[in-house]
């Protein structure tokens, strides 16, 4: 019987060297609070298309509006119908500290239907913050990376998505935010990307190692407050300062996470097996535990310990085709399971099973 071969790919971290941490800044691993991105949002006109604009009014109508606005008047009697134009929305990444004049790139996506952007330029369109202020201009040729055909029979071909661009350096910003609050104040807050009391305790130890005891003060799992120089230029450099020093990441917490529709397996930190038996989709898993000892040589003056290992053995029954294996770590569990062409689906059952049975000592992310 032919089996289809399933690919699993296995990315380990921190699991051949568990004890070692991981060296780090503090700014790979945490941003300052008040310092982020924000989102620009627009809707405007993609014109210049070559037949594969929008099929409807609302694109001409708005064509319409937009001719009116720069004085030109249309007769009510005209209808403006093209297929040569597009109704779309623009989005935009406002970085932090971004100035007036500075450019960043833009995306273009279709709301209506039109087929494709390929060749189309995207008329000058206001970029609005949340707030609904401008902060940007979009305007340009666009890019699109799919293709996008159809056939006198009404066949059609895709590869990849043409119906969404990009105008590479295709924004201007005409306002910029305010940061005041970074540089006013006794202090800054530096706020983990990922929230954790170890991880927290720890920048707020090297802070105070390097700068002295009461610089840094950890607010909860996911923020450290740091007392800072008010004046504006020290500040800065005293927060280049924090986000240079190396510091050591606390071991990652075990972690299992799997892709149920490739069969990508990713795991983390310490995973271990516990003894079990279960029983999915014709493939038998028995996890059983074994106990040894550690005899020191007699001048060594060691002393005798019992030592534990975890045993895996799988066994697949599908008609005639019987195969046992052995392993003993989820590393080489998988592996045979991807061997003995194991479904996505059922290497997914196979890992949750594991989980809620109690044998798979880390956290389970199922996607």
């Amino acid at each position: 019987m032919k089996l289809k071969k399933i690919v699993t790919v296995i990315s380990l971290s921190l699991v051949l060297f568990a004890n070692i941490a991981n060296a780090e800044s503090i700014g790979d691993v945490s941003t300052l609070r008040g310092v982020r991105d924000n989102k620009l949002q627009g809707f405007g006109l993609v014109v210049g298309l070559p037949n594969s604009g929008d099929r409807g009014n609302f694109a001409s109508s708005n064509l319409k509006t937009l001719i009116q606005k720069y004085g030109i008047k249309v007769p009510t009697s005209v209808r403006l119908s093209s297929k040569n134009i597009a109704a779309v929305v623009i989005n935009a990444t406002l970085p932090p500290f971004a100035k007036i004049g500075q450019t960043i790139d833009v995306t273009v996506s279709t709301i209506g239907n039109a087929k494709s952007l390929r060749g189309g330029t995207l008329v000058a369109t206001a970029l609005l913050g949340q707030n609904k202020l401008v902060y940007g201009m979009g305007q340009g040729q666009i890019l699109v990376d799919g293709v996008s055909a159809e056939g006198m029979d009404g066949s059609t071909l895709d590869i990849n998505t043409s119906s969404v661009g990009r105008i590479p350096s295709g924004g201007t910003i005409e306002r910029e935010l305010s940061y005041g609050d970074v540089f006013s104040g006794k202090t800054i807050t530096i706020n983990l990307n990922k929230s954790s009391f170890s991880l927290a305790s720890t920048i707020q130890q090297t802070i105070n190692k390097k700068f002295g005891i009461g610089t840094a003060t950890a607010m909860d799992a996911g923020s450290v407050q740091v007392v800072a120089p008010s004046e504006t230029s020290k500040r800065i450099a005293f927060i280049s300062k924090i986000n240079d020093l190396d510091l050591s990441i606390p071991k990652p917490k075990a972690k299992v996470s799997v892709n149920s529709r490739t069969g990508t397996v990713m795991i983390t930190g310490d995973v271990t097996l516990s003894p079990v038996a279960i029983s999915e989709a014709g493939v038998i898993i028995n996890i059983s535990e074994q106990q040894g000892v550690s005899q020191p040589t007699p001048i060594s003056g060691g002393q005798t310990v019992e030592t534990k290992s975890s045993q895996v053995s799988i066994k697949k029954q599908q008609d005639n085709l019987k195969y046992v294996t052995k392993s003993a770590s989820l590393k080489e569990l998988v592996s045979t399971l991807n061997s003995i062409s194991t479904s996505p689906k059922d290497l997914a059952s196979i890992i949750q099973l594991l989980k809620s049975s109690g044998s798979l000592n880390a956290e389970v992310e199922v996607i």
